[in-house]
């Protein structure tokens, strides 16, 4: 059985079905955790480069949380708090809705909270304490004049005891922060403290000068330093200090995480499971901050986060991958590629992977293409920091990459790859031509190293190239963010077309729907053009900035850039809204739509979404398809157990697919696979080995598309 896509990744609940016209998150993990709080049900809160994220049997994004710069749970409590740059918050349903605690007179620097004997709530800025509770009323301000806080722990049990840790020193509070004692340690600038909760309360805390862990057995009276076996500050600086319920300690650094069973007598690395590829070579990963739960052991990185309680760490969360392109194999299916600020991630089947031009030192890549003939070939555009292009290219579908080509030093970058319709081997490059040509050519599987500059494209900012299925050598571009340029000879020359009116451009898109031809640009909203660019009409959006138009089964759908998807049914009447499951505060970079009805959208800092797309419903009557010739009809009978009969229609000869797809995207039978001519057909489907569901048939023929529903009931 061919799998079309593969829907959960990473994901820890497979739903029971997938719902058409959804957004749903896809992968991969990863993004830069500075912050992580859990409770005692194992859900995580964690700050990251995309806000806030949350962990409920499955990562969320929480909707609005994108400001959100702290959080803890209330004394491992179902009760979240955060905080953004103006106000305290919390909420009790995993962040549908948030209630104002109190405002803040700045953006705090951190928040912790216990709830014995009763709540209480501290949060910092600079040299200040601000102490409260849920109530509004509740809250003033303490000036310890200790220096600057940099971090706050209350005693999980009492919290009358409170630990602060300041550029000046360690203090401690019995008086819940009215009065403080400064700890009998070095006067230093301490980072991180963590207590094990335990009476007579074990501390640990490390501070920002050199990598001694001090130890305290009696909360604080007395310490101990330890070094043996940490790396020197020379090679790495320690980050962040836990305490396991056991009395293990463990700290992060720059080298990983390492460990101490033995209260500080000797550490050990404790890395296993966070080697990651950086270019090839396995690294270990940096660890920003850790945070135990139990026997639960928890790592931010800028992969992502990881959890460890068997010894080997393994990769959890987040969806928070900076994404910048992505591209989909059209024979395929389950091959995504997406490319990152530092190199390409490739999922396949079931798993996202890191190939040999990702690492924390790897570079942006912000184009890249799967060839439409040879599902082998694809070619990534990236840049390097002296501000070059780069081509590489990758002759096993994405899984190693070359670097084939480089810009003069100072040139700028590529910005798309479009492969010839008339060729299997010829590609254009589109590049910034600062200092060199706008548009190169090459052969990429006889010459994948020969780039020939375009003649009268130097200086010329070419962003955006597409070409319609049915031309043969004609390809069309948005140059320098509103000219508008053609080519008929497949790209060796250029001639000026028009300007297209209102604004500036990023994408254009060529549509045939097997009559007409309509090109659209898309930017500063969207304009069409009837006539291959030399008019152009307003076809709205204009109110938002519009990032690619996909045509999908005779709709359009528009992908903007700040506002979500938009949809036009049909290809007329109003733009509708079509982000549900998208949320909000996300930003699309691109978006794919190769593969028929499965659509992949890449955010900015929170990875890849998909959707199950239907939306040519054969319950709806479809007069623009049926005038111009091509029809699925709706199958007879339906429901129906286990034969029922499937007819169609087609305008012309081509080459004619009927599958079959269950609901988990899984082909599950091939009706027809075969060059046919004009007329009308039927076949029989016999699904005696199938279980009862909802089935989706597929048909495809030349540039039409369409994907009806059928129900089996045994």
């Amino acid at each position: 059985m061919k799998s079309l896509v593969f829907f959960f990744i990473f994901s820890s609940v497979v739903l029971s079905q997938v719902h058409h016209n959804i957004w749903y998150g896809f992968g991969p993990f990863g993004g830069t955790v500075s912050e992580i709080a859990v409770n005692n049900r194992g859900n995580i809160s964690a700050i990251t480069n995309g806000g806030l994220s949350f962990f409920y049997y499955d990562w969320i994004h929480m909707y609005n949380a994108g400001e959100f710069i702290h959080s803890d749970f209330l004394s491992s409590s179902d009760t979240l708090l955060a905080a953004n740059n103006t106000q305290l918050f919390y909420t009790t349903d995993v962040g549908y809705h948030w209630h104002n605690i109190t405002s803040l007179q700045n953006s705090t620097d951190g928040i912790t909270s216990s709830r014995s004997p009763s709540t209480l709530i501290f949060c910092w800025k600079d040299s200040l304490l601000y102490r409260g509770d849920l109530d509004s009323t509740s809250w003033f301000t303490i000036n310890p004049e200790k220096g600057k806080v940099n971090k706050v722990l209350l005693n999980q049990h009492n919290n009358q005891f409170v630990i602060m840790a300041t550029e000046e020193g360690l203090f401690r509070s019995t008086d819940a922060g009215e009065s403080w004692l400064q700890l009998n340690l070095p006067e230093k600038n301490y980072i991180s403290i963590a207590c094990d909760n335990i009476p007579p309360y074990k501390l640990s805390v490390i501070a920002s000068d050199s990598n001694i862990v001090y130890l305290s057995s009696n909360n604080g009276d007395t310490w101990i330093s330890s070094t043996n076996g940490l790396p020197p500050t020379s090679i790495t600086r320690l980050s962040d200090v836990a305490i396991d319920p056991t009395g293990k300690i463990f700290v992060s650094s720059g080298e990983g995480v390492f460990r101490t069973v033995n209260f500080g007598i000797t550490w050990s690395g404790y890395s296993a499971g966070l080697e990651y590829p950086d270019l090839g070579i396995l690294m270990t990963l940096p660890v920003h901050t850790i945070n135990v739960s139990g026997n639960k052991l928890y790592a931010g990185t800028d992969e992502g986060i990881f959890e460890n309680s068997t010894g080997m760490w393994q990769q959890i969360g987040t969806n928070n991958q900076k994404c910048l392109t992505l591209a989909k194999s059209q024979y395929y299916y389950d091959i995504v590629l997406l490319g990152t600020p530092r190199g390409v991630k490739r999922g396949m089947q079931s798993y996202w992977s890191p190939t040999n031009n990702y690492g924390l030192s790897g570079f942006p890549i912000n184009s890249i293409i799967l060839s439409s003939t040879y599902d082998s070939i694809a070619l990534a555009a990236g840049i390097f920091p002296e501000l070059n292009g780069f081509i590489q290219k990758s002759t096993n579908a994405g899984s190693t990459w070359q670097t084939v080509f480089n810009l003069p030093i100072g040139s700028g970058k590529f910005n798309q790859f479009i492969q010839r319709k008339d060729s299997m081997n010829i590609y254009l490059a589109l590049s910034d031509g600062i200092n060199s040509s706008g548009l190169y050519i090459a052969d990429v599987i006889n010459s994948p190293d020969t780039w020939s500059p375009v003649e009268g494209t130097n200086g010329m900012n070419f962003i955006s190239a597409s070409s319609f299925n049915n031309s043969s050598n004609k390809i069309f571009f948005i140059v320098d963010d509103s000219l508008f340029y053609q080519s008929s000879d497949g790209g060796r020359t250029v001639q000026y077309l028009s300007t297209v009116p209102g604004g500036k451009f990023s994408n254009i898109s060529c549509v045939f729907n097997g009559i007409n031809r309509y090109i659209f640009a898309c930017g500063n909203g969207i304009r069409i053009s009837y006539d291959d660019g030399i008019t152009w009409e307003d076809f709205g959006l204009n109110q938002y900035e519009v990032v690619k138009v996909i045509f999908e089964s005779w709709s359009l759908i528009a992908a903007t850039k700040n506002n979500g998807f938009f949809i036009k049914y049909h290809s007329k009447g109003d733009w509708t809204d079509f982000s549900y499951g998208f949320g909000k505060g996300k930003v699309i970079m691109d978006l794919v739509n190769y593969t028929s009805w499965v659509m992949h959208a890449a955010t900015e800092n929170h990875s890849v979404y998909y959707m199950w797309l239907i939306v040519n419903d054969a319950s709806e009557e479809n007069n623009f398809t049926s005038a111009h010739g091509y029809v699925l009809k709706q199958n007879y009978p339906n429901p129906f157990n286990p034969v029922t009969t499937i007819s169609y229609q087609i305008k012309e000869p081509g080459l004619v697919q009927l599958k079959v797809f269950n609901v988990l995207g899984q082909e599950v039978s091939v009706l027809v696979n075969e060059v046919k001519s004009e007329g009308s057909y039927s076949i029989n489907f016999d699904a005696s080995n199938l279980p009862t569901g909802v089935y989706i048939y597929s048909l495809r023929v030349n540039n039409f598309i369409q994907n009806n529903k059928m129900s089996l009931l045994k």
